[in-house]
């Protein structure tokens, strides 16, 4: 007798685009884990606006589909426009389709959710990782209508899963929270900063991410200027990684001949470095949902001080490793950085204790599993 071995199970995963973003960068970590630990699954991936610096990444680990660009085209209602969208939604669908069966689809950002009409005809596990600013502004009538037919949400923190109950009418039972992870990395601190430049005696601030004021970079800025001006006997530095200079602040910045002070850095491929180089992570975002820049700093050891809103806080708050201030209170968090440069010891010991509950629960192989989980859950409610 012919023994058929079993046809292997099919995630699809849709993202908005393949950046080095926080959605994007969580999906290749659990695409690589996926293939490594569960070769039962096939995987590929829908791209809807347009590729990126990970599109090759992807590729390697599947089919890959580029909707894009400008899916669906913008705003517009006239009848031209109307059947440029139906034309393209044809097309989109058909090259979907051509992916063959799929078993459950994960579409990372509630916005992304525009998608649904081409999307095949199986279960939906939408992952969400926009907080108010997303939902509220960033969601068209598309997203918002499709978000109701989702089968699963996957909330990367607590601030998410609030946000998303004021705002949709969503069965709470069909809410479940996984924290945002990252591949575990070792990083040299000492090596790093000889490596980087960087004086061994200042006291090096990090930020990073894209240079958009979601992410507050004026308010990295301000609070390196009222350090300096609140602590003048410190020498410090500031440093913020990655992202365009989109608002002028470098230019601002070398005008007022604060090259001494502030750096912005190009994006790097390798970002943990300079977090390693660095003796604390300063998250300014006027919001954010749980950002993987945080994950990254905790796992290279250095504590984490953070505005009161957004998830970041409930890292900081469930590891004892780091400190929260009020937003906007840009002299508070001078001042807790203060206190951290001033007592290197207690700095180093908030960093140990982000970095032990990181590397226990922040990692690919700690959250992966129990993702997987509500996949397989959501793929056998639907059989």
């Amino acid at each position: 007798m012919t023994v058929v071995p079993p046809q292997p199970k099919h995630l699809l995963t849709v993202l908005h685009a393949a950046e080095r973003t926080g959605p994007a960068l969580m999906a290749l970590h659990f695409l690589r884990w996926l293939r490594e630990h569960h070769p039962e699954w096939a995987t590929s991936t829908l791209l809807i606006d347009c590729g990126g610096g990970l599109e090759p990444e992807f590729a390697e680990l599947g089919p890959l589909v580029v909707a894009g660009p400008a899916y669906p085209f913008g705003p517009g209602n006239s009848r031209v426009h109307r059947g440029v969208i139906r034309r393209k939604l044809r097309t989109v669908r058909r090259r979907v389709a051509a992916l063959g069966p799929v078993d459950v689809t994960q579409v990372h950002c509630a916005g992304s959710m525009r998608i649904r009409p081409v999307l095949p005809d199986a279960p939906v596990v939408c992952h969400v990782h926009e907080l108010s600013v997303g939902l509220d502004l960033h969601l068209g009538p598309m997203a918002r209508d499709a978000l109701q037919g989702a089968d699963r949400f996957v909330v990367a923190s607590e601030s998410v899963r609030e946000a998303l109950a004021a705002r949709f009418r969503i069965d709470p039972a069909l809410v479940t929270r996984h924290h945002e992870f990252v591949a575990p990395y070792a990083a040299t601190a000492s090596r790093a900063r000889v490596d980087l430049g960087l004086p061994p005696d200042a006291f090096v601030v990090v930020g990073s991410g894209v240079r958009h004021w979601r992410k507050g970079p004026e308010l990295f800025v301000r609070t390196a200027l009222t350090a300096r001006r609140r602590s003048p006997d410190i020498d410090w530095r500031f440093l913020w990684v990655g992202g365009a200079d989109s608002g002028g602040l470098e230019s601002l910045v070398r005008s007022a001949d604060l090259g001494d002070l502030v750096e912005f850095v190009p994006h790097q491929p390798d970002p943990q470095q300079w977090f390693a180089a660095g003796d604390a992570f300063l998250l300014t975002a006027r919001e954010d949902a749980f950002p993987l820049v945080c994950v990254e700093a905790a796992l290279a050891g250095r504590p984490i001080v953070t505005f009161d809103n957004g998830g970041a806080t409930e890292l900081v708050r469930h590891s004892a490793g780091g400190v929260v201030v009020g937003f906007p209170d840009v002299e508070g968090v001078a001042d807790a950085l203060s206190g951290l440069a001033r007592d290197r010891s207690a700095c180093a010991a908030l960093g140990a204790r982000a970095q032990r509950f990181a590397q226990r629960n922040l990692t690919v192989d700690s959250v992966a599993p129990a993702l997987l989980a509500t996949i397989e859950e959501t793929r056998k409610a639907r059989s």
